[in-house]
């Protein structure tokens, strides 16, 4: 085939090129035909790319299709087949590139069918809050406390401490603590009657005052 292939192109009438494009398509023809019979076809493939470059004779179409197939390019060898059917309807290879080029397209599909292609990975989307939370919330009404809780319990806290304050001035007054007019005398049921009324002044300070804490205290929690 190759020694058929390289008189045609020695014999051809030249592609329009220089004599130094034409000498060097010829080499590079000769030796890539000299690489495909010693089994070198990737060299044989250089070789005729090369030529084909320099001279565009068609012919060589079907030389590069040939090393292709031989590497196992099915892709590239289907390619210059068709291109050589194309571009050298009548040549004399015509019949064998048919051929050939349905058993590349077989070879083709079965090695595609089992290695596909891997699936196309999308880079991962970046996290964006929920709708929702791209929503500002409404401002609230007028007349509201976004704390009700907490001014409940403070205004309790407030009211106990006043509470406690007065039983304690009042506790303290019926104690007898505070000056007595001059020359008055204190009988013995009047200073009773002070004394549970201090008592009881007192015992309603105490427990105004822990309530105080307690509503103060759970005011600041709640707010």
């Amino acid at each position: 085939m190759h020694g058929l292939l390289l008189a045609i192109a020695l014999a051809s009438p030249p592609a329009p090129a220089g004599p130094a494009s034409t000498d060097e398509a010829r080499r590079a023809f000769k030796e890539g035909a000299e690489a495909y019979q010693a089994g070198n076809y990737e060299q044989a493939l250089h070789d005729f790319m090369l030529s084909y470059q320099l001279s565009q004779r068609g012919e060589l179409l079907f030389d590069i299709a040939q090393s292709n197939r031989l590497l196992g390019h099915w892709a590239a060898a289907q390619e210059y087949y068709e291109r050589y059917l194309i571009e050298v309807p009548q040549g004399k290879s015509h019949d064998l590139a048919v051929q050939q080029l349905a058993e590349v397209k077989q070879k083709r599909a079965l090695v595609e069918a089992a290695n596909p292609l891997p699936p196309v990975i999308l880079p991962p989307r970046t996290s964006e809050p929920p709708p929702e939370l791209l929503t500002p919330a409404p401002p609230p009404t007028s007349g509201s406390h976004p704390r009700p809780l907490a001014l409940v319990l403070g205004g309790v806290g407030v009211a106990a401490g006043a509470v406690a304050i007065v039983g304690l001035v009042e506790s303290v007054s019926f104690t007898g603590w505070q000056s007595q007019p001059p020359g008055s005398v204190l009988s013995v049921s009047s200073v009773q009657s002070r004394v549970d009324s201090a008592n009881t002044w007192a015992t309603v300070s105490l427990i105004s005052a822990i309530v105080a804490a307690a509503g103060l205290g759970g005011a600041v929690l709640a707010w």
